[in-house]
């Protein structure tokens, strides 16, 4: 049944129409949505009993695309209907015979972004997300029209642009919730290609996701006793006592009290005529 002869029969664009699942398809690399992803299979699975159980399931959205229902949102629940389906079969059922739909009207464009907006279902990752952006980008929208549209930040939209052009090994593994999007983003602006093998280190050192408390911390000097030391001018201790400060790659954060920076920029003035008659 074709579009139009459906609004004429139904009166209601939005009104549900009755298909087989074999009339609907699935545009290859239209969804963002990493399908292969633990969290994404297990919704199917979760998905796939309901249909299985006859539970109400929200219908998906589609479109014609020549002479095909093309989905717009709910890839999810129509691979969840076919394993359903196919089950049904093996066990003697007629299946799945009719599978409600609605139409989405829009064009290429408000597809994609259906994608990020539709409130039916899991919300895509922003690791997805900037993937529908780049398309955008390839349509002519620029930054600006991407904030207007999507309610982003232009920081956000930024970051997104960034996260597109990570290596695609780094992009799985956030996709597949192995490293965190912002510990992923901070290692490669910082090592470049060099990322990709340390991201994979980390993951295999690690027993759970890879996130920024998982980076390793910078040596900290505690000068609480020096601090002391230098306000009452008593002994005399070292506050890197222990540190190899021989190695300029580490890069050692010194913590210093109110009351230590106040006696260091005294023992400093104090000093300063001195050093001036020594220069001289």
């Amino acid at each position: 049944m074709g579009k139009r002869e459906y609004e004429r029969t139904q009166g209601k664009k939005k009104e549900h129409l009755a298909v087989s699942l074999d009339k609907i398809f699935v545009r290859d690399g239209f969804n963002s949505r990493d399908m292969t992803k633990p969290s994404t299979l297990a919704k199917i699975a979760r998905l796939k009993a309901a249909y299985l159980r006859g539970d109400h399931v929200p219908m998906i959205e589609v479109s014609l695309v020549k002479n095909r229902l093309e989905i717009v949102d709910g890839e999810c629940r129509y691979t969840a209907a076919c394993q359903a389906h196919e089950e049904m079969l093996a066990q003697g059922s007629p299946g799945i015979i009719e599978f409600h739909v609605i139409w989405f009207e829009g064009n290429d464009i408000q597809k994609m972004l259906a994608t990020i907006t539709a409130n039916e279902g899991e919300k895509l990752l922003p690791i997805e997300v900037c993937d529908v952006v780049i398309k955008l980008i390839s349509y002519g929208w620029d930054s600006a029209k991407i904030e207007q549209s999507l309610g982003y930040s232009r920081q956000w939209v930024d970051t997104l642009l960034f996260m597109a052009r990570l290596p695609e090994q780094i992009k799985q593994a956030i996709r597949h919730d192995k490293v965190s999007s912002d510990v992923a983003i901070k290692l490669y602006k910082k090592h470049d290609e060099d990322a990709i093998a340390i991201v994979q280190a980390m993951i295999d050192g690690s027993s759970g996701k890879v996130t920024a408390k998982s980076l390793p911390k910078k040596p900290t000097a505690s000068l609480g006793k020096y601090a002391k030391s230098l306000a009452e001018s008593s002994i005399d201790l070292d506050p890197f006592e222990g540190l190899d400060l021989s190695d300029d790659s580490i890069n050692y954060e010194v913590v210093l009290s109110a009351a230590a920076l106040r006696a260091l920029i005294a023992i400093k003035a104090s000093n300063y005529p001195a050093q001036q008659s020594k220069d001289k």
